[in-house]
């Protein structure tokens, strides 16, 4: 994809010097940016089951987005792998992510780059497990730094339910208790299973009536099924009282077409889905 942008590649959010790559991340800037209007921030945590893919395999995300005017984080984050030793098992995928963006947010290597105060959080399958659960779990990993400046949340082909997951994919159980580290797939953290009164009313809040989510479920998709979203959007609008919750299921392509159409804007089968994020979008430039 060729368009006119600032690349800064592989940031170190945190310390790298013991030879773990995954603590970086990659940053897109629109080609023009306006110091009295800064760019909005928009960060994309990739899929790949907590176990595969890289910042650089979204690259396109981040070249399409910034060409929409988004500043784009794209971060990497440590993998379960069965290769590795020591296996690094859930929930570090999580405090990773949440590092990454107490990074965006106050380091000043990258002030005045973005809008600190408008940003936008997407995730791939367990890329929106993993930012749905940053924002209920913000007031543990945030070091006090307010979450005013999140502004939305969107989910595309999200997994927030690992023990339902399993319940309709068994071929996966023995995948996700590796991820895990436990057999027992009651006692896997999923979004769908966070209860409000485990954070602040301040964070409740924030969650519930300062940020619009959306989760976008393509029918096609044959490896995440439309319950995972459908289930979510009751949770979030009946236990967490939040004012904007859509599902979005206009769309075309599999698991992860999903996310590659969308950033060529020749294929009409990304049409659909990006018409959708720009109407989404469109109120926060």
């Amino acid at each position: 994809m060729e368009t006119q942008v600032r690349e800064m590649l592989d940031l170190s959010y945190q310390d790298t010097s013991l030879g773990n790559n995954y603590y970086k991340l990659d940053l897109y800037l629109p080609a023009a940016v306006n110091s009295d209007k800064l760019p909005p921030l928009m960060v994309y945590v990739h899929g790949g089951l907590w176990m595969d893919r890289d910042k650089r395999d979204s690259k396109d995300i981040g070249f399409y987005f910034s060409d929409n005017g988004f500043a784009v984080a794209i971060v990497n984050y440590t993998l379960t792998k069965h290769s590795d030793n020591p296996v690094h098992h859930y929930p570090v995928h999580n405090r990773d992510l949440s590092k990454s963006l107490y990074w965006l947010l106050t380091n000043d290597s990258v002030n005045g780059l973005f809008d600190r105060e408008n940003v936008h959080l997407i995730g791939h399958s367990c890329g929106a497990h993993m930012i749905a659960l940053a924002c209920m779990q913000w007031d543990q990993t945030m070091n006090g730094l307010s979450m005013d400046g999140i502004k939305s949340v969107v989910g595309l082909q999200g997994i927030y339910d690992v023990e339902r997951f399993v319940n309709d994919f068994p071929n996966w159980t023995s995948e996700i208790g590796f991820i895990y580290n436990n057999s027992d797939p009651k006692s896997w953290e999923s979004p769908q299973h966070i209860d409000p009164q485990s954070t602040t009313q301040t964070i409740r809040d924030a969650i519930s009536n300062k940020i619009d989510w959306l989760l976008v479920h393509s029918p096609e998709d044959l490896w995440v099924n439309r319950e995972q979203s459908i289930y979510f959007k009751q949770q979030m609008l009946t236990l967490w009282s939040c004012k904007k919750v859509i599902v979005d299921e206009d769309l075309h392509g599999a698991h992860f077409p999903v996310v590659e159409t969308l950033t060529v804007k020749s294929d009409p089968t990304g049409d659909k889905l990006r018409n959708s994020l720009n109407q989404f979008y469109s109120k926060y430039f």
